[in-house]
């Protein structure tokens, strides 16, 4: 499925990047133990897939993908906000990202949304629309 090369073009160059920064990713709907100091959380949010001709053979995917950056509470948003800049660079607007045949494109620069605090933690979703296509044989 599609869904799935497209998850796995942001995970693998998310994964990379995280662990030359220390920085451990709790990927959606994996078990994980909930890191105890800055992390990341990665979460792919499709939109509906369209079809655009009638035999239902060439597929447009959109959606967002989202990195929550977390961070303890209490020592201001800096860090956060070096995270999402650093993010920013890593899925800049027009990336190409091939997997499994699938080239997945990054539409729009990966924005800050406004800052969540819950206990124990700070936290700044910044996300990404992206977009693929695919023609069935």
């Amino acid at each position: 499925m599609s869904q799935t090369r497209i998850r796995s073009a942001f995970e693998s160059r998310l994964a990379s990047w995280a662990a030359t920064q220390s920085l451990p990713v709790v990927w959606q709907n994996v078990a994980a133990e909930l890191p105890v100091v800055d992390h990341l959380r990665a979460y792919l949010l499709p939109a509906e897939t369209a079809a655009r001709d009638l035999a239902g053979d060439n597929r447009s995917y959109r959606g967002i993908f989202q990195v929550s950056v977390f961070a303890a509470p209490g020592q201001g948003a800096e860090r956060v906000e070096q995270i999402a800049r650093a993010l920013d660079e890593l899925f800049p607007v027009a990336l190409r990202m091939e997997s499994g045949g699938l080239a997945v494109l990054v539409l729009t620069p990966m924005a800050a949304r406004p800052a969540i605090q819950e206990p124990g933690w700070f936290s700044v979703p910044v996300s990404c629309r992206y977009a693929a296509e695919e023609t069935k044989p």
